[in-house]
């Protein structure tokens, strides 16, 4: 099994590979969140959500 414990990606998750990279006959669970947005926050509409990383700090997995 890979030792890096976070991966930055340009693409979708598909998240049964990412079950797959830690799966181990020893576990006694794998537990995953998918979440989704609000569309109204109080009396706020989410109109778009902006995400920012730099890859270029992070060690190669």
């Amino acid at each position: 099994m890979n030792n890096c414990l976070f991966e930055v990606v340009d693409q979708p998750i598909v998240i049964e590979s990412i079950i797959k990279k830690v799966e181990n006959r020893n576990a006694g669970a794998i537990t995953t969140f998918i979440g989704t947005v609000r569309e109204i926050t109080g009396e706020k509409r989410t109109i778009y959500l902006e995400y920012q990383a730099y890859n270029q700090w992070l060690k190669k997995c």
